[in-house]
């Protein structure tokens, strides 16, 4: 039994395990040589189900020469598996070991970086939180520069799992950050300082539809009640009669502007 490589079956402490944990190639091709199976799963932590795998394992620590060395020897769709908690091995890596090489290695093989996991967390809001730069090679790849008209450059864009699917109250998609709020994406930018973000295509175009639509009108409809409300606080500072029409009359401007001026809609 004890020189069984795949011996303790669904416990994370197996041989091969450890190999990924610790990025120890050499055990691991000794493992493999004996008869280890690659594409063994196995329980982790609390998580519900015993999904975890040796990707995973690779992934947590951030062990690039493990991944390399495990992904011709998987089968196609085994790199892709999901563990307990519905993470695949990119959010894994971007949740636990944070390591750039590896996240960009995983990203660049197709693992989805925008399914959200039971937590409510994507690769994508990981990435902004953790990893920027990663972050921005995700969203460059939901754009695609088509030509060049008139001009003007044009881009094919898609939203899913950037903004779409639209959340109760036909409201953005959101995300549960590691602190545990709910933000949208552009929350979370904002929340985390990743502000260069902002200027990728697709949420550059974004950014300006919502300006065009709907954000300069509400801007100019701001500038209106911010003046009106200090042109009223400037009368009723020069009013020297409380009882004056004219100090009762900039109060209830004053009073009606506040609050639609604090509104946070």
């Amino acid at each position: 039994g004890c020189a069984d490589p795949n011996y303790p079956k669904w416990y994370w402490g197996s041989p091969a395990a450890h190999a990924c944990f610790e990025g120890d190639v050499e055990a691991l091709k000794l493992l493999h040589k004996y008869g280890c199976d690659l594409e063994q799963r196995f329980e982790w932590l609390l998580q519900p189900a015993p999904l975890f795998s040796l990707a995973h394992a690779a992934a947590f620590n951030g062990n690039l020469p493990i991944l390399e060395y495990l992904v011709p020897r998987l089968r196609p769709s085994s790199i892709f598996q999901v563990d307990g908690d519905g993470s695949n091995a990119l959010l894994t890596a971007l949740s636990s070991s944070r390591d750039q090489a590896t996240a960009v290695y995983l990203l660049e093989l197709g693992l989805d970086a925008f399914a959200k996991n039971n937590l409510g967390q994507s690769a994508l809001s990981q990435a902004v939180e953790v990893l920027p730069e990663v972050a921005a090679k995700m969203l460059e790849s939901k754009s695609r520069f088509e030509y060049r008209w008139w001009g003007n450059d044009l881009y094919w864009y898609s939203l899913e799992g950037v903004f779409l699917p639209l959340s109760a109250k036909s409201r953005p998609l959101v995300f549960n950050s590691t602190d545990g709020a709910t933000l949208t994406l552009e929350q979370l930018i904002l929340e985390t300082g990743a502000k260069d973000l902002l200027s990728t295509p697709i949420l550059r175009s974004v950014l300006q539809r919502k300006w065009r639509n709907f954000g300069s009108k509400v801007y100019q409809e701001r500038v209106l009640q911010y003046v009106a409300l200090f042109g009223a606080l400037l009368l009723n500072s020069l009013s020297a009669d409380v009882v004056s029409a004219q100090f009762v009359a900039s109060t209830a401007v004053l009073s009606g502007f506040w609050g639609f001026f604090v509104d946070p809609e």
